[in-house]
């Protein structure tokens, strides 16, 4: 294909990032295209030549990387067993609740911005907390009360997959990125720590400065 049509625009959707992208925004081709150099002779836009997808079940030993990871699991682990029917709407989800990621989560916002009902926005974040995809940290409550309603915090359950779904723009600071993705791991490593001593131990986070001791003063 590359020797027939050698200046065409090629998007190669066997790439899950690719893919990914595509299927979470639709309009993103028409924006990719409109965005293409014209050819100098005719004034018109370039060939677009886009590759088929191929069927790959399972991840392959040593080829695997985080963006295919996430790809491929989106596209044939989660289509496959039917937990979704809306795939675009899924991995719109994916791409948009990773701006929230270890951030407290309004879902009500977060269903805006997806372009999707709240019901479904619930929907699609039990099934990555049920897939192991995911997890949220209740707010810290000093004694027993009444349950409240609060926004818990969000994790995708590494660090390297949430990497790899967080869109990056020209403009967005590393740091940013950088900071959710150290206390991403630092939660990693404070659940897998509780869940080894098995003294029915959770974590939660707290909205306030706490004293360990009480002679201490918290601004």
């Amino acid at each position: 294909m590359a020797q027939v049509f050698p200046g065409a625009l090629r998007l190669d959707l066997l790439a899950p990032d690719v893919l990914r992208a595509y299927l979470a925004r639709p309009e993103r081709l028409r924006e990719r295209i409109a965005a293409t150099p014209t050819t100098p002779d005719t004034d018109t836009t370039t060939t677009v030549v886009i590759d088929e997808i191929q069927k790959a079940r399972k991840l392959r030993h040593g080829a695997a990387t985080l963006a295919a990871y996430a790809g491929l699991y989106l596209r044939e682990e989660v289509q496959a067993e039917a937990l979704v029917r809306q795939i675009g709407d899924f991995s719109r989800f994916l791409e948009v609740i990773s701006f929230s990621q270890a951030s407290q989560l309004n879902l009500a916002a977060l269903a805006r911005e997806a372009e999707i009902p709240r019901k479904r926005a619930e929907g699609y974040l039990s099934i990555l907390e049920d897939l192991l995809l995911a997890f949220q940290l209740p707010v810290f409550q000093r004694r027993a009360q009444r349950q409240l309603v609060q926004h818990q915090k969000f994790f995708y359950f590494d660090v390297g997959v949430y990497r790899s779904l967080r869109p990056r723009g020209p403009l967005d600071a590393p740091e940013e990125i950088d900071g959710m993705a150290l206390e991403t791991l630092v939660a990693q490593h404070l659940r897998a720590f509780c869940q080894l001593r098995r003294r029915g131990e959770t974590l939660s986070f707290s909205l306030e400065p706490l004293c360990i001791d009480g002679s201490c003063r918290c601004p």
